[in-house]
């Protein structure tokens, strides 16, 4: 089980992306600002998109106040430290849809 003295090696993660989102975040104190990658999207909302061997194109669109409740709470439920990460911020953390583009 993590405790909060194990936050100076959050950072350690097998994924570089991931570290470097851990990073950011401790070095920030933990503010409201939104990541990069979220600014991409809301400038430009077209990505590509890989599920398996499935390649596709999509559109970007951050999930109404109605649709974000039950999406939240199923992340939530598969991944707790989202609610943990939602308490220690004054920003809505919003949650992304991808609608794709046959």
């Amino acid at each position: 089980m993590a405790v909060a003295d194990d936050l100076d090696h959050a950072t350690d993660s097998q994924w570089d992306w991931v570290a470097e989102q851990t990073r950011a975040y401790l070095a920030s104190g933990g503010t409201d600002e939104d990541p990069e990658w979220f600014k991409n999207l809301r400038a430009d909302p077209s990505v590509g998109v890989q599920v398996g061997g499935r390649r596709f194109t999509a559109r970007a669109r951050v999930a109404s106040p109605a649709e974000r409740e039950p999406f939240w709470l199923q992340m939530a439920r598969i991944f707790p430290l989202y609610d943990e990460y939602a308490q220690q911020t004054d920003r809505e953390i919003p949650i992304v849809l991808l609608t794709p583009q046959d």
